[in-house]
C-alpha cells in the first residue's frame, strides 16, 4: 500500500494532475522556500503516516502545511461549521478537513516531529528575512492542540446546552 501511494503521487506529479490541486498561494510559498533554502533542501508533497504534507525542509527537519482560510475552517467557529455541515456538502468537507488537521497535529506532537502551519493570509508578509522566524513561530505544540481541543469542547458543550433547551 505504501509503495502504491508513492507511485501514485509520483505519477500525478509527473503528469501535472496533482498540481491542479495546488493553490496559487502554495506555489508562491513553494517558490519562496526554494529561493530561501534551495530546491534540493525542500520536498514539495512529502509523505508521512500515509498523508501528503505540503512541504518538508530537510535542513530544519520541519514539515510545513499551508492552510487555506476557507477550506481549513479558519474563518468560522467550529460550531458554525458544524451547523452548516448539516445542510452543506462544502461545510462537511471543511469540517472533515478541520478534524483531519487536528489528527495530524496530534500525530506530529505525539511523535515529536515538527510541523509548522502557515495560514494563506500570512504568506504575503513572509520574506527571505523573516521566513525562519515565522516557520518556528507557527510550529504546532501541545499547548496549541490543547487550546483547539478545549475550544472544540466548549463550543460543543454550548451547542448541547442550546439543543437541550
Amino acid at each position: 500500500m505504501k509503495r502504491l501511494l508513492e507511485q501514485l503521487v509520483l505519477a500525478l506529479k509527473n503528469k501535472g494532475s496533482l498540481s491542479n490541486c495546488v493553490s496559487n498561494i502554495e506555489l508562491v510559498f513553494r517558490d519562496l522556500l526554494y529561493e530561501t533554502f534551495g530546491g534540493d533542501d525542500v520536498i514539495h508533497w512529502a509523505r508521512i503516516n500515509n498523508w501528503i504534507i505540503d512541504f518538508y525542509i530537510m535542513s530544519l527537519d520541519l514539515y510545513v502545511e499551508v492552510d487555506g482560510v476557507y477550506w481549513h475552517g479558519l474563518n468560522k467557529s467550529l460550531s458554525e461549521i458544524k451547523k452548516a455541515s448539516k445542510t452543506s456538502i462544502r461545510a462537511k468537507r471543511i469540517l472533515k478537513c478541520y478534524f483531519l488537521d487536528r489528527k495530524k497535529d496530534k500525530y506530529f506532537i505525539d511523535n515529536n516531529i515538527k510541523l509548522s502551519r502557515i495560514r494563506e493570509d500570512e504568506i504575503k508578509n513572509i520574506t527571505k528575512k523573516n521566513i525562519n522566524e515565522i516557520l518556528y513561530k507557527n510550529i504546532v505544540t501541545s499547548e496549541i492542540l490543547n487550546s483547539a481541543t478545549n475550544k472544540m469542547m466548549i463550543e460543543l458543550s454550548i451547542n448541547l446546552l442550546k439543543d437541550n433547551k
